[in-house]
């Protein structure tokens, strides 16, 4: 988590680790389960690929409670509003950026192949 996270499970207040999983759909489950439980503290998900590049890492699977931050690119790694408020999916961040008009949404288009 760029500038969010000391650590794999040390992050700023606004960021909560959910723990490691397997793939992008067990991510999305533990963040619905997550919202269910408390829907206040969940605007986003950012799952990191179960990908030994990434280090420790690899697989972790995150909550966001805030808007407040800047997307940075980063390969293997999906981000998406938070179940419940929009149907959460990847967003290649390679082009994304926050409408200058309303911090809440994000402006993405995916990268060429």
């Amino acid at each position: 988590m760029w500038g969010k996270c000391a650590n794999p499970t040390s992050c700023d207040a606004d960021v909560k680790p959910l723990g490691a999983f397997a793939d992008l759909p067990s991510c999305q489950a533990a963040v619905n389960a997550s919202y269910k439980l408390n829907a206040s503290s969940v605007a986003s998900y950012t799952y990191m690929h179960n990908d030994s590049a990434l280090g420790a890492y690899a697989a972790m699977c995150y909550v966001i409670s805030s808007f407040d931050f800047e997307p940075h690119s980063q390969d293997k790694v999906d981000t998406g509003r938070a179940p419940g408020l929009f149907p959460g999916g990847p967003i290649d961040c390679a082009n994304a950026a926050v409408d200058p008009h309303d911090r809440d949404h994000f402006l993405y288009s995916s990268a060429l192949p």
